[in-house]
Parts: structure tokens; C-alpha cells; sequence
């Protein structure tokens, strides 16, 4: 009985390891949620703050590869180059008597480099893997502003509409399982923050997202 219940665990292990460590491409998606911040600054004006939740989904793909494979003390690692595109629906609004400002983010994308450690070797050959992850970010942004009611005071009703890429970072960790059919899902979690100056203002957008996805590996 004690070897019929070995050979069962065993071949309970064997129908989901996962597939050797390789250099491969990848591709699949991410859905994530978090919370987006705002902030704006002028000399001489009191800083604006503003927070919102967000939502992502995103469509990620890349290349990993083992890490020097032949060497001891790189045998668990390994790197990857990965891009993504992320569709999300942040947006701050603020109004007042006279004014109406909505700054709107709907596309981010950007660049990462993924360095991890692979732990199959401690658990029995499943491709487990965590890493850190870091590279350059941008966001896309739309922004409607417009003054009115003041003509009283000499100022004219005016809006302004201006469409600009908000260019920063993202840094992050996460966690991997890839199975035996090469279909792989993963857990993230990752902190972006862009900057744009101009005419003297400051705008610093920054966002924490967890997120979850399915890649497939070929």
C-alpha cells in the first residue's frame, strides 16, 4: 500500500510539472486594478492633489532566456525582455464655479527588463519563478480645461484641449508557474510614475497596481 500511494503522488506531480527551463518567446494577458495619484505643482499656487482608482488590462510579450546557464552560480536564473501595451480608464476631474479641468488616461505602454530565479530545482521540477522587474514608461494622456463666467473680471471664456505622451519608469515584482502545455499565470505587482513640465508646471502622475495573467510560451 505505502508504494501504490509513492507511485500516485508521483504521478500526480508528473501530469502538472512544468516544461524544462529554455530560452523562449511569450505572449498573453493581464488584468490588474490599484489606485492612480495626481499631482500638480506652480510656484507661487497651492499643489493640487487628486486620487482615483484604475483599472487595467493589458497584452504583454517577450523573450526569456536562462542566465549564463553553464555557470553554478547563475543555474536558477534568468532575464527576460518584455513589452507591454495597457488599455486603463483613469481619470481626475476637478470643477469649480468658473472652471472645469479633466485630465484622462487610457493607454499606457512601455519597456522592461525581468530578472529573476527560477525554483523548480527546490520543488520537484515545477517551473516556478519569481522576479524584479524595471524599465521606462509612458503614458498617454488627454486633457480638457476651460474658464468661463469671468468676463466681468476681463477674462474671456476659454478651453483648451491638449493630447500629450507623459514619459517615466515602472518597477515591480511578480511571481510565475509555467505548466508541462507551455501555458504559464502570474501575479504582479508594479509601481509607474510619469513627470511633464511645463510653462512652469509640474504634473507628476503616479500609479500601484496588482495584477494577474495568463501568458503562453512557445
Amino acid at each position: 500500500m505505502k508504494n501504490l500511494v509513492v507511485i500516485a503522488a508521483v504521478a500526480a506531480l508528473s501530469a502538472v510539472s512544468a516544461h524544462q527551463a529554455r530560452a523562449e518567446f511569450y505572449m498573453g494577458a493581464m488584468v490588474g486594478g490599484g489606485e492612480s495619484k495626481v499631482e500638480v505643482k506652480s510656484p507661487g499656487f497651492e499643489t493640487t492633489k487628486l486620487e482615483e482608482p484604475a483599472f487595467t488590462v493589458a497584452v504583454v510579450g517577450g523573450y526569456e532566456t536562462p542566465v549564463i546557464p553553464a555557470m553554478t552560480f547563475t543555474k536558477y536564473a534568468f532575464g527576460a525582455l518584455e513589452a507591454y501595451v495597457d488599455a486603463t480608464n483613469t481619470v481626475f476631474e476637478e470643477r469649480t464655479d468658473f472652471s472645469s479641468t479633466e485630465l484622462t488616461n487610457n493607454l499606457q505602454f512601455g519597456l522592461n527588463v525581468l530578472l529573476g530565479a527560477r525554483l523548480q530545482e527546490f520543488l520537484l521540477g515545477h517551473n516556478v519563478g519569481a522576479y524584479v522587474l524595471v524599465g521606462p514608461h509612458f503614458e498617454y494622456w488627454e486633457d480638457e480645461a476651460s474658464v468661463s463666467g469671468l468676463a466681468d473680471f476681463g477674462i474671456p471664456d476659454r478651453s483648451v484641449n491638449e493630447d500629450n505622451v507623459h514619459v517615466g519608469f515602472q518597477v515591480g515584482f511578480g511571481a510565475r508557474y509555467i505548466f508541462k502545455n507551455d501555458i504559464g499565470i502570474r501575479g504582479e505587482y508594479r509601481f509607474a510614475e510619469v513627470e511633464r513640465i511645463k510653462n512652469n508646471v509640474t504634473r507628476t502622475t503616479s500609479s500601484h497596481e496588482f495584477g494577474l495573467g495568463v501568458t503562453y510560451h512557445f
